[in-house]
């Protein structure tokens, strides 16, 4: 335990003392049954999700980074946030699991990440979505749709790293 403790720690320092650049690399519209947490309620009515892949350029504590998705409607008003990505329950080698971000994000891999599309977010008729990541230094911002990210507002907006 103090071992696990200790590399969190460097891995924290180390986070802290370099750059770290954040990357989305892609952001696709899946379908599949799997249950996903919503407001801390698992859901299987919600078949439709975001599936976004993050890359990182150092190894970096997850509980470190900013993972949020913004949606807006025709007239650029946001109409929903995540603040963090969804879990999904899934099948792994060791059975049935919970999946969400791993403790680190890992150099040189890919992380995917899910926002459930809700029966009640679609009803709102979502127009753009936006994917921020990063911390409380510097993100990035991509957009699922064809549209400037920087034409909408969001609170990291100022962050966005060129």
């Amino acid at each position: 335990m103090i071992t696990k403790i200790l590399i969190y720690c460097l891995l924290a320092v180390g986070a802290f003392a370099g750059d770290i650049s954040y990357s989305i690399a892609n952001i696709a519209e899946s379908s599949d049954g799997k249950w996903i947490m919503v407001d801390r309620n698992w859901r299987k009515d919600c078949p439709k999700r975001l599936e976004v892949k993050l890359r990182v350029s150092e190894d970096v504590p997850s509980n470190n980074v900013i993972i949020k998705a913004y949606f807006y409607d025709k007239d650029k008003k946001l109409i929903y946030t995540y603040s963090k990505p969804c879990t999904v329950w899934e099948g792994t080698k060791k059975g049935y699991e919970e999946i969400g971000l791993p403790p680190v994000i890992k150099k040189g891999g890919t992380t995917e990440v899910y926002f459930a599309l809700t029966p009640e977010l679609l009803k709102l008729f979502p127009k753009a979505a936006l994917i921020v990541f990063g911390d409380t230094s510097s993100v990035v911002v991509k957009s699922k749709n064809a549209v400037d990210p920087m034409d909408y507002e969001f609170p990291e907006k100022s962050k966005v790293s060129k």
